[in-house]
């Protein structure tokens, strides 16, 4: 299994086919849905939830899955932080630090909601395109130009910010196989592992920066003018209207079930 979280699927689903701005508003209302949630049983729902439809349209769920193993270290601080640092009845004691019974419900909680966002985000990249998203967020900020607001050159940030993420991804597998092979080990204790990294994050830069700078000199050649800047945006049809409303509907079927 490999990492595919941010990497884009090509499928022919209904959420493939989805107006790219009607995708991107429907992933800011999940996101702040997501946040007004109450309940740690409502995020298990969701998540069953976002995992059926992933199957349903195809997509690699098991990788997805074993690609949240990357933020593991976020996930175990959250649970960590709130487990010794919140008041409450303790469960066990660790020198001065207690595990309170609090802690460990509002860590499961916050685990959750963050758990959450990652899956949601993660099929939403694998079912955007970095050109669809780039247009959506162009058509939402295009009015921002009326108060000079450097649209072009935001926007040209944002494509190649998008379009790095699987370059550095390809590029840290492919430098960290070929220093396995070197006889690199990548296991062992947490000292090890950052002095074996230190190995990968030197030719990393070093490969980053050779890609920018041939990036650079390919749009120089080519009068790149991020001044210039067309929004050739298909009109929503009816069938991407209705396939946003079932969601909404859905969607806000869980918030009111966490409500009642």
């Amino acid at each position: 299994m490999g990492f595919v979280f941010g990497n884009y699927i090509t499928g022919n689903s209904f959420i493939h086919k989805m107006h790219p701005v009607l995708k991107l508003l429907l992933f800011f209302i999940i996101f702040i849905l997501l946040i007004m949630i109450n309940h740690s049983y409502i995020y298990l729902i969701f998540i069953l939830f976002m995992i059926i439809t992933g199957w349903i349209i195809k997509l690699p769920i098991l990788e997805l899955v074993y690609s949240i193993r990357f933020f593991f270290w976020i996930l175990s601080f959250t649970i960590l932080f709130n487990l010794f640092l919140s008041p409450g009845n303790v469960i066990f004691s660790i020198g001065s630090l207690n595990a309170t019974q609090e802690g460990l419900k509002i860590g499961l909680y916050y685990t959750l909601r963050i758990l959450t966002i990652i899956i949601s985000a993660g099929i939403f990249a694998m079912t955007t395109s970095p050109e669809e998203f780039e247009e959506a967020v162009v058509f939402v900020l295009y009015p921002l130009k009326k108060i000079k607001f450097p649209l072009g050159e935001f926007t040209l940030i944002l494509s190649l910010t998008l379009r790095f993420v699987p370059i550095i991804t390809f590029e840290t597998r492919r430098i960290i196989l070929a220093q396995k092979l070197r006889g690199a080990k990548f296991n062992g204790n947490i000292i090890q592992r950052i002095k074996a990294l230190s190995s990968v994050i030197i030719p990393l830069i070093y490969s980053l920066f050779k890609r920018v700078d041939e990036i650079t000199f390919v749009m120089e050649s080519r009068f790149v003018n991020p001044h210039m800047i067309v929004i050739d945006l298909r009109k929503p049809i009816c069938k991407d209207i209705f396939n946003f409303s079932c969601s909404i509907i859905i969607i806000f079927m869980i918030f009111i079930i966490d409500k009642l």
